[in-house]
């Protein structure tokens, strides 16, 4: 009986990791693939970029986030980035977080096929960290060359191509602030967007994405960018569904099934633990299933 019940158990966690292998696999290979709708925002920040945006615009991102916040708001920058890059568009990147030239250096490094056909300088530049204030942020709206003279490197950004007819607010034909700091949006929506009328992208986390909802609503910001699920969306619609980070949807179906089975095995395991007490002391039981 002992070893009828072994080779039982032995079935079931073989059927079970059966089960949880073929879903991975098929997930993978798109068999099983449940639908993703996009959300709004999503779709509107991807289709203003598609559709108002030309080869040669300005761009200002600022990375106003660190280690901590770099899973859920630095893969909104990758799939924005690569979008405006396929539009030809030049980027200027700024960060007024500390953090920020360690969090562009990851992002260089780990996104590197973005880069490749692209020079710096010329399509796009790294400014480093700017103090974050109100009085800072005024004077960049004013004049870029004005607040930093050199780039992150060291280098005077005055000798760089892409800096000679960008300078102020008024320059840029979007500004993407990627950042789960209220006041740095609000201070972006004074003085960027009200002022100078600068069309604004915020990336930020789920829970601060609420927040960031009535500047949409009152036009001071285009969309709102919510973790990776928006960045998930945002890919999808840039019709890459092979990549890594639109087939996250995919996994859903082998973390589902991870969970029921888990449950599942529990409830099974507490429930022979519980007949089993009932004939044997805790030490027999624990001795068998060791």
């Amino acid at each position: 009986m002992k070893k009828t019940g072994g080779r039982r158990y032995f079935i079931a966690s073989q059927t079970i990791y059966l089960i949880i292998s073929t879903l991975t696999i098929a997930s993978l290979l798109g068999s099983v693939e449940p639908s993703m709708e996009t959300s709004l925002n999503a779709r509107v920040v991807h289709d203003y970029v598609e559709h108002k945006l030309k080869p040669k615009d300005p761009v200002l991102i600022d990375l106003h986030y660190g280690l901590a916040l770099k899973v859920g708001l630095e893969p909104q920058m990758v799939v924005v980035v690569k979008h405006l890059f396929k539009k030809n568009c030049r980027i200027v990147f700024i960060s007024t977080a500390p953090s920020g030239a360690k969090m562009f250096e990851h992002f260089q490094s780990s996104a590197a096929e973005i880069f490749a056909n692209k020079h710096y300088g010329v399509d796009y530049i790294f400014l480093g960290y700017i103090s974050c204030n109100e009085t800072t942020l005024a004077s960049l709206a004013v004049s870029i060359r004005k607040v930093v003279e050199k780039d992150n490197y060291g280098v005077p950004i005055a000798s760089y191509d892409i800096m000679r007819d960008v300078d102020k607010a008024e320059d840029f034909k979007l500004a993407f602030i990627l950042s789960a700091d209220m006041e740095v949006l609000d201070q972006y929506v004074r003085l960027w967007a009200a002022p100078y009328n600068v069309p604004l992208i915020f990336g930020t986390l789920c829970a601060t994405a609420s927040p960031a909802e009535p500047y949409v609503a009152k036009n001071f910001a285009i969309g709102v960018l919510a973790g990776q699920k928006s960045a998930a969306e945002y890919e999808i619609l840039l019709s890459e569904k092979e990549s890594e980070l639109a087939t996250t949807k995919t996994r859903n179906p082998t973390y589902v099934s991870i969970i029921v089975f888990t449950i599942f095995v529990n409830v099974i395991t507490l429930y022979i633990l519980h007949w089993k007490s009932k004939s044997k002391n805790l030490s027999t039981i624990c001795f068998e299933w060791c």
